[in-house]
């Protein structure tokens, strides 16, 4: 019996630049990201972080969707601010693959979906900007940097707001994440809500649902082995690309 085609699904890499040895600067995707469009149906291609515009908006005419992982820091120019004392680690050439990557895509009117730092860099490419460091910015917040060992804990709650994609897949007012960020979304892009929030207002879902482009905040990709119900989080970015 032949078997359903797979829709394309681009998944961008991390960079980690040797000083010392440029040419093993290696660039990688990790391992449950990948597991996670596999076990939705979809057939993940790992786009490597570059700068060649034409190329990375190449990509962009061949896939069928998007999705951008975890990472670094979003660079602050990107949405007209200086950058904190408190920012981390930047990847430039990250920054810039993904920011023309999502433009192409959105321009397209292909699916997008981010986590975490996809999240917050969708915002970014699309007109918004960010909140830096979230325990600068807001009292007595949560903790939002969960144990890095224990990837799938959960660490807070996050209530989701009906009607919302969230909330339909999830079927629930309320769910329990895990969590490793110390930056969030501030001033949306155009066209988009925010549908989740943790106990002190942090943004941690969103969408705009028009154009099929939506993220999360937390790491679903951690969570699916101990908690299935979040690998609908992927078949539902999934279903949208085929």
């Amino acid at each position: 019996m032949k078997q359903e085609k797979r829709p394309l699904i681009g998944v961008t890499a991390s960079f980690y630049p040797n000083e010392n040895n440029p040419p093993l600067s290696p660039q990688s995707v990790n391992r449950d990201y990948v597991l996670g469009v596999i076990k939705a149906g979809g057939m993940p291609v790992i786009i490597p972080a570059m700068w060649e515009t034409e190329l990375i908006e190449a990509y962009a005419e061949q896939l069928d969707g998007l999705m951008v992982p975890g990472g670094e820091d979003v660079d602050p120019k990107y949405y007209g601010q200086e950058p904190h004392e408190k920012l981390g680690r930047l990847s430039p050439i990250r920054d810039h693959t993904e920011i023309t990557l999502i433009r192409k895509m959105a321009e397209l009117g292909k699916p997008i979906f981010g986590i975490c730092r996809g999240m917050q860099v969708i915002n970014v490419a699309l007109g918004g900007d960010m909140i830096q460091d979230i325990p600068s910015a807001i009292e007595n917040c949560l903790k939002h940097v969960g144990d890095m060992q224990y990837r799938s804990k959960p660490m807070h709650s996050v209530a989701l707001t009906p009607g919302s994609r969230v909330h339909g897949i999830f079927g629930k007012d309320e769910i329990q994440v895990n969590t490793f960020h110390h930056q969030a979304i501030d001033r949306l892009a155009e066209g988009f809500e925010v549908t989740g929030r943790s106990p002190e207002g942090i943004a941690e879902a969103f969408e705009n649902a028009q154009a099929k482009i939506w993220g999360v905040q937390w790491h679903p990709e951690n969570m699916v082995e101990a908690y299935p119900e979040f690998l609908g989080l992927f078949q539902s970015f999934v279903n949208d690309c085929k």
